[in-house]
């Protein structure tokens, strides 16, 4: 999900219900694609929401 705040901030919420390998790159090509399309840096935030223990 990806959003703005009133302030102009780009923020980027991605919801884990599971353990996923590589997760931090996926998260890189997210950041980078959100750049290129606003041309700021968002901020993001990755909340699990699994029932296993995150690893």
């Amino acid at each position: 999900m990806v959003g703005r705040t009133e302030q102009g901030d780009i923020v980027h919420l991605e919801f884990q219900s599971g353990n996923v390998q590589f997760m931090e790159v996926r998260m890189a090509s997210y950041y980078i694609d959100l750049v290129g399309k606003f041309g700021r840096h968002p901020r993001q935030v990755l909340i699990y929401v699994g029932r296993e223990k995150l690893r």
